[in-house]
C-alpha cells in the first residue's frame, strides 16, 4: 500500500514494507539494489497519487483553455486570443 501521507515516517514505513513484500527480507538484510527498487517504487506511487488527486480536483473546478492543444499542434497569438474571447463570452453568459 502506498504511503497516503508524505511525511518522513510514512515514507520510511512504506519502503520497509515493500522490501519485506518484494524480497521476503527485513530491511537490515536487504541489498542496496533491493532497497533502491523499493524506494523507486514508493516515489512512483507517490507521484501517481498526486497526479490522480490533481486530476480529481481539476474535474471539480471549472477550468478554461487548459489542455486545448496537443504538444505537436501549432498555434498563434490570434487563435489563442480568439479562444479566450469566446470563453469569456460563454462564462459571462452563464453568470
Amino acid at each position: 500500500m502506498p504511503a497516503t501521507k508524505f511525511d518522513k515516517e510514512s515514507i520510511k514505513n512504506t519502503i520497509v514494507g515493500k522490501v519485506q513484500r518484494y524480497n521476503g527480507l527485513p530491511i537490515e538484510e536487504a541489498s542496496n539494489a533491493q532497497v533502491y527498487r523499493a524506494r523507486a517504487s514508493t516515489v512512483r506511487d507517490q507521484i501517481m497519487q498526486k497526479v490522480v488527486k490533481s486530476r480529481e480536483e481539476r474535474k471539480r473546478i471549472p477550468h478554461h483553455l487548459i489542455d486545448i492543444l496537443g504538444m505537436e499542434e501549432r498555434s498563434d497569438v490570434f487563435s489563442v486570443v480568439s479562444r479566450m474571447e469566446t470563453a469569456i463570452r460563454e462564462i459571462r453568459a452563464r453568470g
